[in-house]
């Protein structure tokens, strides 16, 4: 769930960044790794959730839904035979199921939360994360 704490304006193009939410990966998360990203989307007053992937070292971004905040989101990855499956409802309904290809990976890693690529979060931001 993101609340109304997770609200962020950096005022500049790094608004624009997606942060990672959690997802799976190898032991090199920049070579062959599936996450979930967003952020804050000033205009539309909502959060912007993304599939993150990168696939043989090439990082890719896929808009996934529009969502609001105070109410939860479920979001799921599964690794399928040939294709990675990406999973996203919010209220009861499905908002988007995205399929992207990938190789089989030996070791998965679970990946947390990350604000950004080039700065911090401006503040602290409420996330709440539940199984």
């Amino acid at each position: 769930m993101f609340t109304f704490g997770s609200k962020y304006n950096l005022g500049d193009e790094d608004q624009y960044d997606v942060n990672k939410l959690f997802g799976i990966g190898s032991m090199m998360i920049h070579r062959n790794s599936d996450r979930f990203g967003w952020r804050y989307d000033t205009l539309t007053n909502k959060f912007l959730i993304y599939a993150y992937y990168y696939r043989s070292g090439v990082r890719y971004t896929e808009l996934l839904a529009s969502v609001v905040a105070n109410h939860w989101v479920s979001l799921s990855i599964s690794i399928k035979k040939g294709f990675t499956e990406y999973a996203i409802s919010q209220g009861g309904s499905m908002l988007n199921i995205f399929r992207v290809g990938s190789k089989r990976r030996f070791f998965n890693i679970l990946l947390g939360p990350y604000f950004g690529g080039n700065r911090t979060a401006p503040k602290s931001l409420e996330l709440y994360l539940k199984k």
